[in-house]
């Protein structure tokens, strides 16, 4: 396993915080829509630019780790499922990246390594979503 020696990832810039924290106060489709080339200019590919400098390294610690850099796989979705929220904003004000092994389980029994940046902060770290009792 070779290591990448090009990095892509340049950091998140001030418009990465400013949109987090505008869509929170805007938290609609349409604004969304009208802004969507800044989401995916100054969120998405950043995020995007991190999992791929990240892969080789991730993949040395757990094969099975999803390292894909695309949405709904390493890269969590901006849309909120609000089938079984009080909560009915459409969109997250937080993105974050997380490493972990694909397939249903993976929440009970194996931890995931994640990066969560908000318009404030950010948080990273290793853990389990939903471990199992055992």
């Amino acid at each position: 396993m070779a290591l990448k020696s090009e990095q892509q990832f340049q950091g998140f810039s001030r418009k990465t915080f400013t949109f987090l924290r505008d869509l929170g106060l805007h938290n609609d489709k349409a604004w969304f829509e009208a802004h969507r080339s800044v989401y995916e200019e100054h969120v998405l590919t950043p995020l995007r630019d991190l999992v791929n400098d990240l892969a080789d390294f991730m993949l040395g610690i757990d094969l099975s780790f999803e390292v894909a850099p695309a949405v709904g796989k390493a890269i969590a979705r901006i849309y909120r499922d609000t089938r079984f929220s009080k909560n009915k904003s459409p969109f997250r004000d937080h993105v974050w990246i997380a490493f972990k092994r694909s397939g249903k389980d993976w929440a009970h029994y194996i931890p995931s390594y994640y990066l969560e940046i908000t318009p404030t902060s950010y948080h990273y770290g290793l853990g389990f979503y939903d471990a199992a009792p055992s």
